[in-house]
């Protein structure tokens, strides 16, 4: 069974992993997943990691993984080469110019 990669970008927690989930799509749509994330519905302190930004996930092995943000109220679902995801990774998701490449 193949690993399931989550990584949320909040205003305080840089890079915040999970490694809970089952599934791509739980970890981008289930009760616990991306899209509940920016709900406010996930059992995590939000004080202490602040406002969700973004939400990265993808599976080991995979060629392109998910980005997931609120944007203009909507949630934006993308589908993200993994090496970007990997550049994100390496710099623990500090990376404005990979995020900005992610996103435009």
């Amino acid at each position: 069974m193949s690993n399931i990669n989550y990584r949320a970008v909040h205003t305080r927690s840089k890079w915040r992993k999970v490694r809970t989930h089952k599934s791509v799509d739980s970890a981008v749509n289930g009760p616990n997943g991306a899209v509940a994330l920016f709900a406010g519905k996930v059992r995590i302190d939000y004080e202490k990691h602040g406002k969700p930004m973004y939400a990265f996930i993808w599976e080991d092995g995979d060629l392109e993984g998910w980005a997931v943000r609120e944007s203009a109220g909507d949630m934006e679902k993308k589908r993200v080469p993994i090496h970007l995801i990997d550049e994100l990774e390496r710099a623990e998701g500090s990376d404005a110019r990979v995020i900005s490449r992610v996103f435009n």
